[in-house]
């Protein structure tokens, strides 16, 4: 992929990504400080439902992956998922250690976590989840 493209491909990325903070802390916020769960199943669930949101942004806005074929559609969401999965233990253990051991702030824990994850992302989606050329 030419560096221009590539850009242009990594800003659609991370402004669907800017867009799945709001929701992940959107939901966060709604959980945790709305219906008092506990911060870290909070988390977890806003994290999934970020996801999902940043899933149908990615494949059609992002990669440009028109490909409707249910079956298709279902194997990009899990392969996203598992993707997504590591992006997420990542930003769950980066939450867990900066409130346990440093004694941060929640929401300021969860937005740090969130960019923690967010670059193995973005190469496990391009490469795997959406296989975009080199």
């Amino acid at each position: 992929m030419p560096i221009k493209s590539e850009l242009i491909t990594m800003l659609r990325f991370y402004s669907v990504g800017a867009s799945g903070i709001g929701v992940n802390m959107g939901v966060f916020a709604l959980l945790t400080y709305g219906l008092k769960y506990p911060y870290l199943p909070a988390s977890i669930g806003a994290q999934v439902v970020a996801l999902t949101t940043n899933f149908a942004l990615d494949k059609y806005f992002t990669f440009r992956n028109f490909d409707v074929r249910p079956s298709r559609i279902l194997a990009q969401y899990g392969a996203f998922a598992i993707s997504c999965a590591l992006g997420m233990a990542i930003a769950t253990a980066t939450l867990y250690v900066l409130v346990h051991f440093r004694e941060c702030n929640k929401a300021l824990a969860q937005m740090v976590g969130i960019a923690a994850g967010s670059i193995t992302n973005y190469f496990f989606s391009r490469k795997w989840t959406f296989k975009v050329s080199v």
